[in-house]
């Protein structure tokens, strides 16, 4: 959108861009579009893209930046891969508590740069993950498909079709969220 704002302004508002400018849109698009992987990346993201680049500044210096991650969560990361449970549907889920996080010493909001991890996961079709801050457990629901924003909105979240949260405040609750999910 912001691409698109300044097509329209740069010709009779006079308005310019320079490569840091650029830098930071296209790492925006970088970021929203899973690295241009996300079914939703149009054509016209992609000439967006493409017309950012030209501005010259170092891409491999801005996707170091945006994917180099600390050990901790690295650690936490191969924690989800050997402890993440799958159902023959292809329904996956991963719990993460507090004394799980404080043992990684991984925050809750950099727990959540993780809940994409398990798209690599091969039969994988939704999953969700839960992650226990102080006062709540977050729900990070995402899928390959199959729509899972009507689940977010039982709970009282909401979010894209493909993308959704909400909050719980149980582990009960949670495993509810887990069997809704499953009955998709």
């Amino acid at each position: 959108m912001i691409c698109e704002l300044f097509e329209e302004a740069k010709d009779y508002k006079n308005w310019k861009m320079d490569a840091t400018v650029a830098r930071l849109l296209y790492a925006g698009i970088v970021g929203d579009t899973g690295r241009f992987m996300f079914h939703s990346t149009t054509e016209q993201t992609m000439k967006f893209a493409g017309q950012l680049i030209s501005y010259g500044f170092d891409r491999t210096e801005l996707f170091n930046g945006m994917y180099e991650v600390e050990s901790n969560l690295l650690q936490l990361k191969g924690y989800i891969y050997a402890n993440f449970e799958m159902d023959d549907n292809g329904v996956g889920h991963m719990k993460l508590t507090r004394e799980l996080l404080k043992e990684y010493n991984v925050s809750d909001s950099e727990a959540s740069l993780l809940v994409s991890v398990l798209a690599d996961v091969k039969g994988m079709k939704y999953w969700v993950f839960f992650i226990e801050d102080t006062d709540t457990i977050r729900v990070r629901l995402r899928s390959k498909g199959p729509v899972i924003n009507t689940v977010a909105k039982k709970y009282g979240g909401g979010g894209h079709p493909l993308a959704a949260g909400a909050s719980v405040q149980t582990w009960e609750e949670a495993d509810l969220v887990i069997e809704d999910l499953k009955k998709l």
